[in-house]
């Protein structure tokens, strides 16, 4: 891996990127993306059992024309 990136982040909803339609939230923002961990370690790297990484990317929000969700993000892990 050359480079390591967080996830992009999801689409405004709607057919255009700025849609002004006759309701109050006409269009929902995009999520955010997820973020980019790396972890170095100079022997063992160990993850317990009920250990986890998370990087996920957040929903769209909820609208008339809803928005997109946000890609996940990179884990780097390294011994």
């Amino acid at each position: 891996m050359t480079d390591l990136l967080g996830g992009s982040g999801g689409a405004i909803g709607g057919i255009r990127p700025v849609d002004i339609l006759p309701f109050a939230r006409p269009t929902g923002l995009g999520g955010h993306g997820g973020g980019a961990v790396e972890i170095a370690a100079v022997n063992d790297l160990t993850i317990g059992t009920h250990g986890g990484i998370i990087v996920n990317g957040q929903a769209g929000e909820d609208a008339h024309k809803g928005g997109g969700g946000g890609s996940g993000g990179g884990i780097l892990l390294s011994s």
